[in-house]
């Protein structure tokens, strides 16, 4: 009886190291690729396009997108990013960002549209939200903008 309650205790303890294990990871890499923005008192869960090939990709090819998502490229740098709607399936808004502050809006910009949006303004990160987004929450250039 005693040999069973420790072979037990002991599937109990390495199944319990592995449930652990699992939700450490996908923890991490939840968080590793996600931040949460806030402007006006809003908040965005935002996933990070970091590399060239997720700037490049962008949200191309998904269905659809939750109110309270969107995508956060961090460029790293300064500069004039031009933007794109190739393989879009739904309408966005496109926010242009320097440090802290709003800089340029482009907004309800249709998933259709093959036109580059080149705002000729200076940003080191641009946020994708849905269309309408914007305007439902009044966002303007020069609101703040904080990256938690």
């Amino acid at each position: 009886m005693k040999n069973k309650t420790k072979f037990f205790i002991k599937i109990i303890s390495i199944f319990s190291c592995i449930i652990f294990l699992a939700v450490a990871f996908f923890w991490h890499f939840y968080w590793e690729n996600n931040e949460i923005i806030e402007i006006n008192g809003q908040k965005f869960r935002v996933e990070l396009a970091k590399t060239i090939q997720e700037q490049s990709q962008g949200l191309g090819g998904r269905e659809n997108l939750a109110q309270n998502e969107g995508m956060l490229f961090e460029f790293g740098k300064y500069g004039e990013y031009v933007f794109w709607m190739k393989d879009m399936k739904f309408n966005l808004d496109i926010i242009w960002i320097a440090d802290d502050k709003i800089v340029h809006l482009e907004k309800n910009i249709p998933c259709d549209s093959l036109k580059k949006i080149d705002p000729k303004i200076i940003a080191n990160k641009v946020l994708e939200i849905n269309a309408g987004i914007s305007d439902k929450y009044n966002f303007k250039i020069g609101d703040r903008v904080i990256i938690y």
